[in-house]
């Protein structure tokens, strides 16, 4: 899959301008919050600023931040867009720590040689679909002991899942 399909999909999931009082990310506008707008813009950014972010500025957004920086798009396909997707969700340290998790690896949640290598060795023995459920299983472990421990967030859960 091409990053601009995954951002395309980004964009279509998480959808419009919201403010939810239960939501920790605060205002957002195509996932986009105002701490990462704030941190894009390299300043406070405005609420009315989140309202006015364009799904063009969205996407320059997520491609740098969330996918050249962190290095996804190192990752074989289909991992890359996995990962991509749980990093947009849950900051990309936590998705890169959980692939290396599930790899075997020692996490540190940035992808180096080590990484590359063992998704490459996964790749050639056939074992990047059996990688992929066992990170999906562990992203629903990891939103579940959220909202375990926050109740308030399960008005979010449905949506994560």
């Amino acid at each position: 899959m091409t990053i601009d399909t995954m951002l395309d999909a980004v964009i279509r999931r998480e959808g419009p301008y919201s403010q939810l009082a239960a939501d920790r990310g605060g205002a957002t506008m195509w996932g986009v919050t105002q701490s990462t707008l704030s941190a894009w813009l390299k300043r406070a950014a405005t609420v009315d600023e989140v309202k006015r972010l364009t799904p063009q500025a969205a996407k320059a957004i997520y491609r740098a931040l969330y996918y050249e920086r962190p290095r996804i798009d190192m990752l074989p396909d289909p991992l890359d867009d996995q990962v991509f997707d749980f990093g947009v969700n849950s900051g990309p340290h936590t998705a890169i720590g959980a692939l290396q998790e599930v790899l075997g690896l020692t996490p540190d949640g940035a992808i180096g040689p080590i990484t590359i290598g063992a998704c490459v060795a996964a790749d050639m023995e056939g074992r990047l679909p059996a990688i992929g459920n066992c990170l999906a299983v562990w992203r629903i472990l990891m939103l579940d002991r959220i909202v375990r421990r926050d109740p308030s967030q399960l008005v979010f859960l449905q949506g994560w899942h």
